[in-house]
């Protein structure tokens, strides 16, 4: 059974409030940082729309100054984590199969902020992006966007592929899969000599601690996040061409961090307590009968000797 969902013990009130909060302190961390955003907080001034090949792209860029160049813009969103698929990939159905998945597989998350101020501002800005992309292509060049929501409220998605065919990657570009993402090494069987391992396909996984008052990121394996955990999202903005030949927007995952995990632990525990007294209070008491009819008849004389011996002493 599932011991980590966002269900009826999960206070989402209290985790609401408390992502409020900690997107606050995750807006001052990146305050006065170049070429990184929060996403409730944007200049949209200092980005533009940039086209590159390996693969072919569109992409939200600013100028870097540790660089001196145009790199890819870093937005970072807080979200409760309300769907995922994370790694490890295993394998799954035959090897044909998997062959043809390679191109799609993917790291994906869903994030939820019910009303929390600074996540609606992000679920704005996510609009933003594609109006700042459509102004780069004709009227009807930008493949329509839909923005996806759960209770009416709105959530943001964002995923990369785990590979990238080998002819849409520089080579030198190629890297190394983690071996937090790829224990098995499955992925790294899955590549043969087609597919590679490329920079959009990284997702870096961390959790966030505190030292000396100072927040700073450690790895962490992905097994770790769980449904219910308040996490940060990197994310850039990457447009691509469909089979229609329109320029679509994606949300590329970069990196996700924990921020806090409380709310989900303390929703598995009522879970557990509740499952718990559900089974006590439909517990059957089993009734057994004697092995031997004999038994049954020398225990029915003891008790009719007990009640007497009972009522007798009351008399007396």
């Amino acid at each position: 059974m599932q011991q980590y969902v966002v269900d009826e013990f999960y206070d989402m009130g209290r985790a609401v409030e408390q992502l409020g909060a900690i997107a606050e302190e995750c807006s001052n961390e990146v305050m006065g940082r170049n070429n990184v955003y929060s996403l409730s907080s944007v200049n949209w001034d200092n980005i533009q729309v940039t086209e590159y090949q390996k693969p072919r792209a569109w992409r939200l860029v600013g100028f870097e100054e540790r660089s001196g160049s145009m790199e890819e813009t870093q937005f970072r969103v807080q979200g409760i984590l309300v769907g995922k698929e994370l790694p490890p990939v295993t394998l799954s159905g035959n090897i044909a199969q998997m062959r043809r998945a390679r191109r799609y597989i993917r790291q994906h998350v869903r994030l939820f902020g019910g009303n929390a101020s600074a996540f609606e501002q992000s679920a704005d800005a996510v609009e933003k992006a594609y109006i700042t992309f459509a102004g780069n292509f004709p009227d009807d060049g930008m493949a329509r966007w839909d923005p996806t929501t759960r209770e009416n409220l709105p959530t943001i998605e964002a995923s990369s592929r785990y590979l990238t065919p080998k002819g849409a990657c520089d080579p030198e570009s190629a890297l190394e899969v983690d071996d937090m993402v790829d224990p098995t090494k499955t992925l790294r069987r899955m590549m043969e000599d087609d597919f590679v391992h490329g920079p959009d396909n990284k997702v870096a996984y961390k959790k966030r601690i505190m030292v000396n008052g100072i927040p700073r990121r450690q790895d962490l394996s992905p097994v770790s996040f769980k449904l219910g955990d308040i996490v940060e999202a990197v994310v850039a903005f990457v447009c691509y061409r469909n089979k229609e030949g329109e320029a679509k927007m994606t949300i590329a995952l970069r990196a996700l961090t924990l921020l806090d995990s409380s709310h989900r632990n303390t929703a598995a525990i009522l879970r557990m307590k509740n499952r718990i007294s559900t089974h006590q209070g439909n517990m059957n008491v089993l009734k057994r009968r004697a092995a031997y009819d004999d038994d049954d008849e020398d225990l029915r004389i003891a008790r009719e000797k007990m009640a007497e011996l009972n009522i007798y002493g009351a008399l007396d």
